[in-house]
């Protein structure tokens, strides 16, 4: 379960909308990114913040929000929500595997490995 998943439980229903809208109109712009270290621009609805997400370290965000409570704010779930892997929704948008019979067949014509005769 990823960390927006996990905070959906003790935000706001206000909080959660925000956050949705701003990812859907595209208000979240990612500046930065480093290994577990992420720096975003979010576009609010009276002002432009800065968002700062780790793996390691709390998320924060330069609203009064956050400045005031310390706890999540609409900007910091939007740039978690933005951040989240797409998964595809539909099954035919997932690659392909090899099928059984070309696995088989692919190990048939494959030269044998222990003996040098068959090396190419």
């Amino acid at each position: 379960m990823g960390f927006s998943q996990r905070c959906k439980v003790l935000l706001s229903e206000y909080i959660q909308t925000k956050a949705s809208r701003l990812v859907e109109e595209q208000w979240v712009f990612e500046l930065f990114r480093g290994k577990g270290y992420s720096i975003f621009q979010v576009e609010g609805d009276t002002d432009i913040y800065q968002v700062h997400l780790s793996e390691t370290n709390t998320p924060s965000c330069t609203c009064l929000h956050w400045v005031y409570r310390h706890t999540i704010c609409s900007h910091i779930l939007a740039c978690q929500l933005y951040s989240e892997p797409p998964h595809p929704e539909e099954p035919d948008e997932l690659e392909e595997g090899l099928t059984p019979k070309e696995i088989e067949r692919l190990v048939t014509e494959a030269a044998d490995l222990f003996n040098p005769t068959t090396w190419r």
